[in-house]
């Protein structure tokens, strides 16, 4: 996962805070990473004066987020509290699909200075769902796609993520429907797309 981040300052003041100096171009012996996030705003000046926002203000986020090869990526924006400490976190969207370009929002709830970062990551789900819905309206390899997307949901029920028991009955139900052989493809299908 790469981060990007940037400096939010909540306050109805115009007062300059000195921010540090720019990181270090990239060069050539410096990789990027497999996931880059640029173009991150809002920022004024290159990142010489951070932004502002009053308290409760809704501030809309944007970043360039892409990666190599086909496989599908997502953006978070995420907002760290005057005290270092991670305050919220918002989903992006992209504005522009296949062109890079996402959009997200974070709302600071009090005065001082807040920063904020782009994450940006690879997205499994997406990748499968594409390349699944792509594949059964062409009408091959229907089998293939279903056993892939049963080793995502394995993957996903296996991660140390939290979740709701509500959510966790969801993904094993449809670990089981994909599985099961007496329905048709794209009953089986559903299961993996459906809400």
């Amino acid at each position: 996962m790469e981060t990007a981040p940037q400096h939010l300052e909540p306050t109805s003041h115009l007062q300059p805070v000195v921010v540090p100096q720019e990181a270090p171009r990239t060069t050539p012996e410096i990789p990027i990473g497999r996931i880059p996030v640029l173009d991150i705003s809002p920022v004024y000046e290159g990142g010489r004066w951070p932004a502002k926002a009053a308290v409760g203000e809704v501030v809309p986020i944007w970043a360039t987020v892409f990666r190599e090869g086909h496989d599908a990526v997502a953006a978070t924006a995420v907002l760290y509290g005057p005290d270092g400490n991670e305050k919220q976190r918002s989903p992006m969207v992209s504005t522009n699909p296949g062109l890079s370009r996402w959009a997200g929002s974070l709302q600071p709830d009090a005065e001082g200075d807040w920063t904020f970062a782009v994450e940006g990551w690879s997205d499994p789900y997406a990748t499968w769902l594409h390349d699944a819905t792509v594949k059964f309206a062409a009408g091959i390899d229907q089998e293939l796609m279903l056993a892939e997307g049963q080793l995502l949901l394995e993957r996903i029920l296996e991660s140390n993520v939290s979740r709701s028991p509500e959510s966790k009955a969801v993904l094993e139900g449809a670990a089981h429907q994909i599985t099961d052989t007496s329905k048709s493809w794209d009953a089986r299908l559903y299961a993996m797309t459906s809400p």
